[in-house]
């Protein structure tokens, strides 16, 4: 079994309390429940509410957008290795 426990995957995320549930699941599971995951919000929307009932880390702010969204993300990980993701659960 794969170790994940070096690895942070981080998000921007706002008012994406549909797809939420779906992306933190997944990385859960691909990761053995052992990646750090931060997600930046800026929600009006439960979104907050349920990354914290998953443990992951939540860094709420005033939306700026995306781009300072996931500066901070980058910024707020204590991991030697972070991979960034959408919080919007879709697949290209």
């Amino acid at each position: 079994m794969k170790k994940y426990d070096d690895v942070s995957i981080v998000m921007g995320a706002r008012n994406e309390e549909k797809a939420i549930w779906n992306v933190i699941t997944d990385i859960q599971k691909a990761t053995n429940n052992q990646a750090e995951i931060v997600v930046v919000d800026g929600s009006t929307d439960r979104t907050p509410e349920i990354v914290e009932e998953f443990g992951a880390k939540i860094i709420r702010q005033k939306p700026q957008g995306y781009g300072v969204a996931v500066k901070e993300a980058l910024l707020s990980a204590s991991r030697d290795i972070i991979i960034t993701v959408d919080c919007d659960d879709k697949v290209f």
